[in-house]
């Protein structure tokens, strides 16, 4: 038999920014406190220590596994230290360009007439 879960539980996953199988087991975690806790299953008070225990967890989870965002500054300066690469592979082709017009020009051999018929 599944366990229920709450229909909200998609949601609060994916606002916490963790996966809905580990949100699934959080919420499993959050159960079995709520029956230590309380001493019942399935009463008023049962659930809003479920629910209150599982949005700790959440809150926990989501700041131990996801690294910071960077900033707009880093991303910034992650662009700008590619700009020499950037530069050198637009010098090569136009290096490469010009030498092809080039050797086409200076290389070039002529075809042969054609004889009328």
């Amino acid at each position: 038999m599944r366990p229920k879960f709450p229909k909200m539980l998609p949601w609060l996953a994916k606002s916490a920014g963790v996966p809905i199988a580990r949100a699934e087991g959080l919420w499993a975690d959050a159960i079995r406190y709520a029956t230590i806790e309380t001493g019942w299953v399935e009463t008023p008070e049962y659930w809003k220590v479920a629910v209150d225990r599982l949005l700790e967890l959440l809150q926990t989870e989501a700041s131990t596994c996801h690294p910071p965002r960077l900033t707009p500054w880093v991303t910034i300066n992650m662009r700008m230290a590619s700009l020499p690469m950037i530069a050198a592979n637009g010098i090569a082709l136009a290096w490469s360009a010009a030498f092809g017009q080039v050797n086409q020009r200076c290389f070039q051999t002529q075809a042969p007439a054609r004889r009328a018929a």
